[in-house]
């Protein structure tokens, strides 16, 4: 057996991973490890003497790769749950090596010809939906990564997706980067004037943590930040956390304006090589929409029912920070807290009044 506790079937109920036993060191080996096995499998099913059948061809190449998928799934869950240097370090070490597999599979003629002769002739087999599903999305997803373009185009292709492996990594790490690096102190207590005592709990808990004794911190995690934009009195604090959390990873040292511009540019190679007009048409295809001119019809329709609705009640908001406030112009640092305020004086209540509720076992009752 493995000593990666990311190879080992689990024992836990519905076969969690155990993550208190599973280390940074563990993903890559077990990623290395897993696309190894898979590779075999997939050996094996270009290998086959057998003509293409469902289950020698569809059925192999779906559990051909079940380990990657499990190991791949725990660590980009982690990553995006719990972040760090590391896994985002490591982040950029394994997305690439995904990506040559990826395109190693999905690029690979001899493969490819086993699965499209199963599916051409789909209309001869005796299969259930789930199998005809199967067996079309398994079809489709070659074909829409790239397996009838010619050896040129696929060669672009594949780098296309080793430079969107490391692109898109590295701009999750600038945006937690850049919200990291924000910190609202507080050291005169009339300034978290409004805001409720947990929250208040919160932030002196939080300034106590980084050292700032005596302090309240906030920073741009919504717990803290919501509230603050919420319930605080002062105006210009409220302005300088909303301006924050708007301009993450944007002309500060963890910009993204050149990750954003290669990205989107790549996305829109990559669909025009797959014969698509943009990369709204390439990823909506696939989903309930299909197309982005259904989504902008929908999005018009949506708009005519609501906008009068909204505008009126930006008008009464407006107005009552004008009669309350002498507020002349509403700022989007404003909405929430006079959206508060009028909430309470039109129905006597706030939105803490609700928060005993809220408590787990409260939930779970």
């Amino acid at each position: 057996m493995s000593d990666n506790p990311l190879l080992e079937k689990s024992d836990l109920p519905n076969q969690t991973p155990h993550f208190d036993l599973i280390k940074t060191e563990h993903y890559l080996p077990a990623i290395k490890e897993a696309i190894e096995e898979a590779r075999q499998n997939i050996d094996k099913i270009k290998n086959c003497r057998q003509d293409p059948t469902f289950p020698n061809t569809i059925i192999a190449l779906e559990t051909a790769s079940e380990t990657l998928g499990t190991v791949a799934s725990v660590f980009y869950n982690q990553l995006s749950a719990m972040g760090g240097d590391e896994l985002h370090a490591l982040a950029t070490e394994i997305g690439p090596i995904n990506s040559n597999f990826s395109s190693d599979v999905m690029l690979d003629a001899d493969l490819f010809a086993r699965v499209k002769a199963v599916y051409d002739i789909r209309d001869t087999l005796e299969l259930n939906a789930e199998e005809k599903t199967l067996l079309e999305d398994t079809y489709k997803g070659f074909v829409r990564s790239g397996a009838l373009l010619d050896d040129d185009k696929k060669a672009r292709l594949r780098e296309i997706s080793q430079e969107l492996s490391t692109l898109n990594p590295a701009f999750m790490q600038n945006a937690v980067k850049s919200a990291e690096s924000f910190e609202l102190i507080i050291e005169d207590e009339k300034d978290l004037s409004g805001l409720p005592d947990g929250t208040i709990d919160a932030a002196a808990h939080a300034a106590e943590e980084k050292g700032y004794d005596g302090k309240w911190l906030f920073t741009l995690d919504y717990p803290s930040f919501g509230p603050f934009l919420q319930y605080a009195d002062n105006r210009e604090l409220r302005e300088k956390i909303w301006k924050a959390f708007t301009n993450r990873a944007w002309n500060d040292e963890y910009d993204n304006s050149e990750n954003i511009k290669k990205i989107i540019s790549l996305r829109k190679e990559r669909a025009n090589l797959l014969g698509y007009n943009t990369h709204a048409h390439y990823v909506l295809e696939e989903r309930m929409a299909k197309s982005p001119e259904t989504v902008f019809a929908f999005l018009d329709k949506l708009k005519a029912a609501y906008k009068p609705a909204a505008q009126k009640d930006l008008e009464t908001l407006k107005d009552f920070a004008e009669k309350e406030h002498g507020l002349d112009e509403i700022k989007p640092w404003d909405i929430g807290y006079y959206s508060e305020k009028l909430k309470q004086k039109l129905f006597d209540f706030t939105s803490e009044d609700f928060r005993p509720y809220y408590q787990l076992d409260k939930v779970l009752d």
